[in-house]
């Protein structure tokens, strides 16, 4: 049975939905290829939906009026709980679970084996970057670009903490999602597209998931989930993109406290203003 949602968060409806689908799936063994590409398009398609719906809701509310002991409560177990339901879903489709995490049967060992310098260019880069950000964060006044996402970015240890957590949990779920079983499903779905075409398509999926941070975060986001997919396709497995997801994410956990700093900087200003009367 699953945990019921805090009273300020909508009802995971659809996640029901979903386990009652595989319940009749299950009982019936409706297993064909054919039917199995349906329940798995219906399952991403439906998901996004979700995504949508309950950014929706809870933007209705007003996202700073919800605590974030309940946002990541409810990020952590929506997210995991998907996850459960799509190995459900691949283990009764009888679909090799290599197929959700590797494009090709070259080894993502053997990879990293043959390109281990650029494996850890892009490693050091990263984790250059995670101290160089907030280094920027700290300097700059401009913070107009994290408006729409400080109702979920942590300001105390303990949510940084939780937030570490959160960031594991966005790089395995969204990218077993938006890369993995969105990448097959659309590479057996019984349509001949380009690679490119398939990038596109999941990059759009993945980008309004993120419907909360409006028209610009949704075209960042889907910038973002591209460039990630291309990287799958490259080396052949998601083990990189998870990383680095992993690491785009978890650059908040050592962040400022945007709105603090804000709140200086205005009595700062008022201060100058009273100054030069």
């Amino acid at each position: 049975r699953l945990p019921k949602m805090h009273r300020h968060l909508p009802p995971n409806i659809p996640i029901r939905i979903f386990c009652s689908i595989f319940y009749v799936l299950y009982y019936t063994k409706v297993m064909k290829e054919e039917i199995g590409m349906i329940w798995l398009s219906l399952f991403l398609i439906g998901t996004v939906i979700y995504y949508i719906y309950t950014d929706i809701q809870l933007m209705k509310k007003g996202l700073d009026s919800i605590p974030r002991a309940d946002i990541y409560r409810s990020m952590l177990t929506t997210q995991w709980t998907i996850v459960a339901i799509l190995l459900a879903l691949w283990w009764m489709l009888d679909i090799d679970f290599a197929d959700l995490y590797k494009i090709h049967a070259d080894s993502d060992i053997q990879f990293l084996i043959e390109n281990k310098q650029m494996f850890m260019g892009v490693l050091t880069g990263a984790a250059v970057g995670l101290v160089i950000i907030p280094l920027l964060m700290l300097k700059s006044k401009n913070t107009a670009a994290f408006d729409k996402i400080d109702f979920m970015l942590p300001k105390t240890i303990g949510q940084r903490v939780v937030f570490f957590f959160i960031a594991v949990t966005a790089g395995v779920s969204e990218e077993l999602l938006f890369r993995g079983a969105a990448t097959y499903l659309l590479m057996n779905i019984g349509i001949d597209m380009p690679m490119w075409v398939v990038g596109v398509i999941g990059a759009i999926l993945f980008g309004l998931a993120h419907w909360y941070q409006g028209l610009s975060g949704i075209i960042m986001t889907g910038w973002m989930g591209f460039a990630l997919f291309n990287i799958y396709v490259e080396t052949g497995s998601l083990l990189i993109p998870i990383v680095l997801h992993f690491l785009m994410d978890v650059k908040f956990v050592f962040m400022p406290n945007l709105k603090k700093k804000k709140g200086i900087e205005n009595t700062e200003c008022q201060a100058q203003s009273v100054n030069n009367l």
